[in-house]
C-alpha cells in the first residue's frame, strides 16, 4: 500500500485576500492541485491526506494531487496523461513575446507559470552538476527568466500607478503578479493621497 501524507492545505483565495507576499503559499497550492495520471501497473491502495484512493488497475486514469503524481511517476507507477511542466523552448517563446519592443501590454501567462519555472530551473541546475550541456541550458534559462521577470515587473509598476485598471487585466497575470499588483497599487494610492494632502495654508497636514 502506498501512503502519502501532507500536513496542511493552501488556499490561494486567502492569499489574495490577505495580500500576502510569500510565494511559498502559492507553490503549496500548485503542489496540491489535481493532475491526471495513467496507471502503468496495479495499485492496491493509495492513501492521501488520510483519504483512501483506489485500488486501481493498470490503464486507469485518476486525478491526484500534483506532488502525489510526481512521486508515482518517479516510482514508475504512473505517467502523466497530459504534458506536465515547462520546457526551455516554451520559456524562450515567453521571453520572445515579453521582449518585443512594441509590446506595452502584459502577455498572458498561466497562473502557475512561476511555479513551473522554478521547477525547470531546479531540474536543469541539478542535471548541470553532471552534464555540461545541461549546465549551459540552466545558465540560459536563468538569464531568460530574469529578463521575463524584469520586463513584467516594469509593466506591473506602470499599471499599479495607473488610476484605471481593467478587470480583464488580471486574466493575463500569474497569481504572484496579482498579489504584487494589488500590493503596489495600494501602496502607491496611499502615497499619492498623503503627498497631496494639504491644510488650508497649503502645507502638508500633520497626522494626529
Amino acid at each position: 500500500m502506498m501512503q502519502v501524507e501532507r500536513k496542511r492545505r493552501g488556499k490561494v483565495e486567502e492569499l489574495l485576500e490577505d495580500r500576502l507576499w510569500d510565494v511559498g503559499d502559492i507553490d503549496f497550492d500548485f503542489e496540491n492541485a489535481s493532475v491526471r495520471v495513467v496507471l502503468l501497473q496495479e495499485v492496491p491502495e493509495l492513501r492521501v491526506l488520510g483519504r483512501q484512493m483506489g485500488p486501481y488497475r493498470k490503464g486507469d486514469e485518476v486525478d491526484v494531487p500534483r506532488w502525489v503524481a510526481s512521486e508515482m511517476v518517479n516510482q514508475g507507477v504512473a505517467k502523466y496523461r497530459d504534458k506536465e511542466g515547462l520546457s526551455l523552448q516554451e520559456l524562450s517563446k515567453v521571453h520572445w513575446r515579453e521582449a518585443l519592443p512594441t509590446s506595452r501590454q502584459i502577455p498572458q501567462l498561466e497562473e502557475y507559470f512561476y511555479c513551473k519555472l522554478r521547477r525547470l530551473l531546479s531540474e536543469l541546475k541539478e542535471q548541470g552538476k553532471s552534464d555540461v550541456t545541461k549546465l549551459k541550458e540552466y545558465e540560459k534559462a536563468l538569464s531568460i527568466s530574469n529578463d521575463v521577470v524584469n520586463c513584467r515587473l516594469r509593466k506591473l509598476v506602470v499599471l499599479a500607478a495607473s488610476t484605471f485598471q481593467s478587470g480583464d487585466l488580471y486574466k493575463n497575470l500569474t497569481l504572484e503578479e496579482r498579489v504584487l499588483l494589488e500590493g503596489l497599487a495600494k501602496a502607491i494610492n496611499v502615497w499619492r493621497e498623503r503627498i497631496l494632502e494639504v491644510s488650508e495654508d497649503g502645507k502638508r497636514t500633520r497626522e494626529s
